[in-house]
């Protein structure tokens, strides 16, 4: 009994230093991270994770269902396609031409009423909630600096940010990016409390614009800036200037910390339909059925190549304001990307939207790209043939 009770005793002290350890360092997220993960036997962040975090309800107003194909869903799938959709783990393929769903295939469990985790693809979100702040006038211009809504802002360069550096992912402040870092920002803010105080922990250390580095904590500050330009959190502003006037079927919903901070750079739960809607906004320059929702020249500048380095010396001319470019088949195309391959690709040549979700993606790129992308632009184009 006595060595049982000197083992308990002994655990107990390590337990209890372990935890004075983690909060004296500021790693009391990897509580969470831990039980969301190892301990229900995953590796990493899941897409069907929304309701182990606060989230705030992204509602709806008067639903426009998609109109339907006559040829919809007559198409069939080569099993060369249908192993691709396999291998990578897909929940949802979604292919619209002229405003009409031609092809949807779900996979596993997954249907058209599914909520999965967009992950980065909110990071186009955010940026559309700063247009709209700019068409009200909430925001001069993409020229505005930054310190201007976020005197908390430090660092040798901080009063050079301007909002088109936050966009462009060229700030120059020292967030790192690394998704298998567990005591990494990523993990923090994914999983961590106070996402706003750790934000504003990170310093400008590289002269704005010089350097294309991609990462979240950028997103959060566009988001921190709508938020103080609109009193509201950008959840809401998303919800009445984006969600609903775009007819959305379904609520979303957007994960938050415990002070209620939105995690702007990802964790938008959603459908495939309604992630189409806004492929359809992106396709039409930022407008929704005739009626300008984003200004067509916020949307022009958030097509253009960001065309500066990154830190290996190549020129990046794959990325705008928050969205992905590429050029395929001599097709200019832009996209929403998430880490698990989730996609929402617009190809104004062809009037075509696609939207691909998944658990997966590769870890080959091709152009700053992953490579399947190629393969669902394929299948898409044979579809909508």
């Amino acid at each position: 009994m006595k060595t049982l009770k000197k083992i308990f005793l002994a655990l107990l002290i390590i337990a209890t230093l372990l935890h004075i350890t983690l909060y004296l360092s500021g790693n009391t997220h990897l509580y969470k991270a831990i039980a969301s993960t190892y301990l229900v036997g995953q590796s990493g962040p899941s897409i069907d994770e929304y309701q182990k975090f606060d989230f705030d309800t992204i509602k709806t107003n008067t639903p426009t269902p998609w109109n339907v194909s006559k040829t919809y869903n007559t198409y069939q799938l080569t099993a060369e396609q249908e192993n691709i959709f396999s291998k990578n783990q897909t929940a949802a393929f979604l292919v619209i031409k002229n405003d009409s769903i031609v092809f949807e295939k779900y996979w596993e469990k997954y249907n058209e009423h599914s909520h999965t985790n967009s992950f980065s693809v909110a990071k186009t979100f955010t940026a559309l909630a700063v247009g709209v702040a700019i068409k009200e006038g909430k925001i001069k211009n993409v020229n505005d600096k930054a310190i201007r809504y976020l005197p908390e802002l430090k660092g040798s360069f901080a009063k050079e940010i301007t909002l088109h550096h936050l966009l462009n992912m060229t700030a120059g402040i020292n967030f790192d990016e690394s998704y298998d870092h567990p005591l990494g920002f990523m993990a923090k803010v994914y999983y961590g409390k106070n996402i706003k105080e750790l934000s504003f922990t990170y310093r400008s250390v590289l002269k704005p614009g010089s350097t294309f580095y991609y990462q979240g904590g950028n997103t959060l500050l566009l988001s921190y800036i709508i938020e103080r330009v609109s009193g509201m959190p950008i959840s809401k502003y998303f919800e009445e200037k984006i969600w609903k006037p775009i007819g959305s079927e379904q609520p979303a919903f957007w994960s938050k910390d415990n002070q209620g901070t939105i995690k702007a750079y990802c964790c938008f739960y959603s459908n495939a339909r309604d992630f189409a809607r806004i492929g359809k906004l992106l396709l039409d320059t930022g407008r929704w059925n005739g009626k300008e929702i984003i200004p067509k020249d916020f949307m022009i500048q958030a097509y253009q190549p960001v065309n500066t380095p990154d830190a290996l010396g190549q020129t990046v001319d794959f990325y705008g304001y928050q969205l992905w470019l590429t050029t395929y088949q001599n097709k200019p195309i832009y996209f929403a990307r998430g880490i698990k391959g989730q996609y929402i690709f617009v190809i104004p040549n062809e009037n075509l939207i696609i939207v691909r979700l998944g658990k997966k993606r590769s870890d080959e790129y091709i152009n700053g790209h992953p490579s399947e992308i190629y393969e669902y632009l394929n299948t898409a184009f044979s579809i909508a043939k």
